[in-house]
């Protein structure tokens, strides 16, 4: 059979981007340039029974116009934010102890309150 080959560059484009990231009110906040989706936000739990840590993982579908962020916060191990894979972008927030993780989508905005327990704050500050 006579078969023809085509060549077509095929791309993809992330339908969000990525604006700023700010603590507003001791609340992390990820403003996007148009506005989410529920179906856009993958929230779930791990535990990292090698390292002992809780993992709080949010996985959007967008992409970063920078590169990947550490955050910080007094009472949390690490908050990190990275393009996971062209169309989603991760934010990861590890601690050794449970931490209380409620958010909310407003418009083009994600809003995620983290609340590491009184115990771990103090005794992080101690160190």
């Amino acid at each position: 059979p006579n078969i023809k080959k085509y060549k077509k560059k095929i791309a993809f484009k992330s339908l969000h981007k990525l604006k700023s990231v700010r603590w507003r009110d001791g609340r992390l906040v990820l403003r996007f340039d148009k506005k989410l989706a529920q179906k856009q936000i993958n929230y779930f739990k791990l535990y990292d029974s090698l390292k002992k840590k809780h993992k709080y993982i949010f996985d959007i579908h967008a992409s970063m116009l920078t590169k990947s962020q550490t955050l910080r916060k007094n009472g949390i191990d690490s908050i990190r934010l990275a393009q996971y894979n062209p169309n989603t972008l991760r934010l990861v927030i590890a601690d050794i102890q449970k931490v209380k993780i409620s958010f909310k989508k407003s418009l083009n905005e994600l809003i995620i309150n983290i609340q590491a327990s009184k115990k771990a704050i103090h005794s992080k500050t101690a160190r």
